[in-house]
């Protein structure tokens, strides 16, 4: 298992290991970047580094990510929002853009009312070691990861989800939303050592147009429990 995999695997995230996955990209002559999110940071720094880290989840979301870039959010903290990715900010199976946690322990994303992550339109992006919190199942109507296309005839794929906890939210704690006309599809997903529960709607869930268009799919350790 090469760097890059074992991050986005959500194993064995440091600042050692992230500036060797950044060195293997100058080998392939695109620099690729990593950013930090503390509880003691600053939107106005450059958020490359531990101590020139961000603060908030609103400057992550001003950023244009690209395929490779990894987002880091500080272990044992909690960060208020929620995070949106744009239909252009995708990765790719090699490149995923990934969101996990630095330092000891995972972050927790506090979103309130709306989702703790929005994935529109795109695909190629890894979310492992986080902690995603609702406002509660009666007061949010969103679910807690959401991937949504309704885009016609869009193929996409390469999303990983691992050891995440997602709770207290309106709809189910995973849901990907795939309405696009045409057989519009994700394939290639893996979702493995998830803990969703409290969430009105349910634990998991997936939709898709036409029959059989969501292929290769790998779900792992699954835990749904107390979702009415």
């Amino acid at each position: 298992m090469g760097k890059r995999e074992e991050i986005a695997n959500g194993v064995g995230v440091s600042p050692k290991k992230i500036k060797a996955v950044l060195m293997e990209s100058l080998e392939q002559r695109q620099l690729l970047s990593t950013y930090y999110v503390s509880a003691s940071g600053n939107d106005g720094k450059s958020g490359k580094s531990v101590n020139a880290a961000w603060r908030t989840i609103n400057r992550v979301n001003k950023q244009t990510l690209r395929p490779g870039d990894i987002v880091l959010f500080q272990g044992r903290k909690s960060f208020s929002g929620s995070l949106y990715v744009a239909p252009h900010e995708g990765g790719t199976a090699s490149k995923p853009v990934i969101f996990s946690s630095y330092g000891k322990g995972r972050a927790t994303i506090n979103s309130g009312t709306k989702a703790g992550i929005e994935i529109a339109q795109t695909a190629g992006i890894a979310i492992t070691s986080m902690n995603f919190n609702g406002s509660g199942m009666n007061s949010n109507k969103k679910p807690g990861i959401w991937f949504h296309i309704s885009k016609k005839n869009k193929k996409l794929s390469n999303v990983h989800i691992r050891a995440v906890e997602v709770r207290n939210y309106g709809q189910e704690g995973i849901t990907f939303d795939i309405n696009g006309k045409g057989g519009s599809s994700v394939s290639a997903v893996k979702i493995q050592d998830a803990n969703l529960h409290h969430n009105l709607y349910g634990g998991l869930k997936a939709t898709s147009m036409k029959h059989n268009v969501n292929k290769n799919w790998m779900i792992q350790r699954v835990q749904a429990h107390d979702n009415p």
